[in-house]
């Protein structure tokens, strides 16, 4: 009795036992299962080609996150001041000035805003500023444009 008791025991060598014994580790996949996986990951590659094919072409066409629009404001008043001071208080070529310098703006890819339909404007849009006319000729004819069309009256 002795003996079966000694059996029943628990013994620290049997935990050695279980630890050495090599145990192997076999699972099988159905081939439905990996056909299903393998559609479903080709699906997903050809639906993500689609979508950013889809994505370049529309952030090409519409400039979504391109340079943002460059805008300034024109003062009418404070121009036409500075335009008089500049020219010793002759008028006469102020219109063809003007035409120039909205000429030069739109060769700078700028949005010019009237001050008097502004009602704020934040500190990074800025104020366009009287220069001189041999600069506004200059600057546009580096664009390519002929300043002297806009000299004639209209």
């Amino acid at each position: 009795m002795t003996e079966q008791n000694n059996k029943d025991e628990h013994n620290d060598a049997d935990f050695d036992k279980d630890v050495k014994e090599k145990k192997n580790l076999t699972f099988s996949v159905s081939y439905a299962f990996a056909e299903k996986s393998l559609k479903f990951f080709i699906l997903a590659a050809i639906i993500s080609g689609i979508v950013v094919f889809l994505w370049k072409q529309i952030d090409g066409r519409f400039s979504l996150f391109n340079e943002p629009v460059k805008i300034a404001v024109l003062n009418p008043t404070a121009l036409n001041e500075q335009y008089l001071k500049a020219h010793n208080g002759n008028n006469n070529d102020y219109i063809p000035y003007i035409r120039k310098l909205m000429a030069l703006y739109r060769a700078r890819d700028v949005l010019v805003l009237d001050m008097n339909y502004v009602i704020t404007r934040p500190s990074s849009v800025s104020e366009i500023s009287y220069i001189s006319d041999t600069d506004v000729e200059s600057e546009l004819a580096e664009y390519g444009i002929n300043p002297k069309m806009f000299e004639e009256k209209q």
